[in-house]
């Protein structure tokens, strides 16, 4: 149009701009082919209330230097918008290391499981083959074989009881495990813990109420009961107790809740 026109400064001025669109575009995508990010935290490990510091390091392996960049590109856009933290609590085991024998503490958000799922993922982490979740299926398929009760003794502010039971857990919020509502009513600020026992279940019967537990209907079997307390401690012989995914050790331990003790960045659930 420009030309027709004989307009050339207009002519000129186009191409000079597809021009530098063309290079533009070429350097962008020279710049996102070659800028990397990595975080280093200064701490490996850290209790609840502690402070961390998180560098983030930029940076740049192509040839062509970087005019500018947007760090919070490079991170969820989550972590960006400020909310008032969500006050929850937490529960801190007191517990004696079943390999050095020291006393130690160890704190847990979500759930703990002492008994039959607890042994299932002790025997998933201790095979070397098969390797991703085919190997935790496997442990849960021997472990079924070899389902028995254990003999706990539960002491829950104070009052003590014997009980069978194929497993407990203790629960500060609802779910574990990919989405498993052990505890369904539990609240994460209600400044109690949700203890679930599981009486002597035949193999059939733990198979057949299993599915159930993903929408919390397990509780519905006579089988299954939920106590609630502030203070619990878990005794019984050979009995494996995990904690949010991880070890602990073996009973007796000790769990207490701390309410307020967790700061969390969340969106409120909704009334």
């Amino acid at each position: 149009v420009a030309l027709i026109f004989q307009l050339g400064l207009l002519a000129y001025a186009m191409y000079v701009l597809l021009g530098l669109m063309v290079v533009s575009r070429f350097v962008a995508r020279h710049w996102i082919e070659n800028l990397s990010a990595t975080r280093e935290c200064n701490r490996i490990s850290a209790e609840i209330g502690d402070k961390l510091a998180v560098v983030v390091t930029v940076s740049n392996r192509g040839k062509l230097p970087v005019a500018w960049t947007l760090v919070e590109d490079s991170l969820p856009r989550q972590a960006l918008v400020q909310r008032p933290p969500r006050i929850i609590d937490a529960a801190r085991i007191s517990y004696v290391d079943d390999e050095t024998g020291a006393t130690g503490q160890r704190w847990f958000a979500c759930a703990l499981s002492a008994g039959f799922d607890a042994t299932v993922n002790e025997r998933a982490n201790l095979m070397h083959h098969p390797k991703g979740p085919s190997r935790y299926i496997i442990a849960l398929g021997i472990e079924l074989a070899k389902l028995k009760p254990y003999h706990y003794t539960l002491a829950l502010d104070g009052t003590e009881q014997t009980v069978d039971a194929n497993m407990v857990s203790i629960g500060n919020g609802v779910s574990l495990g990919g989405g498993m509502k052990i505890t369904p009513d539990a609240l994460l600020d209600d400044g109690l813990l949700d203890v679930m026992i599981v009486r002597p279940l035949s193999r059939f019967n733990f198979v057949r109420i299993f599915p159930s537990v993903f929408k919390g209907e397990h509780v519905k079997h006579p089988k299954v009961s939920i106590l609630r307390a502030k203070d619990v401690r878990i005794a019984g012989e050979g009995v494996v107790v995990y904690a949010d995914g991880e070890r602990v050790g073996r009973a007796p331990l000790d769990v207490q809740l701390v309410p307020g003790a967790l700061r969390v960045l969340a969106p409120t659930p909704a009334a």
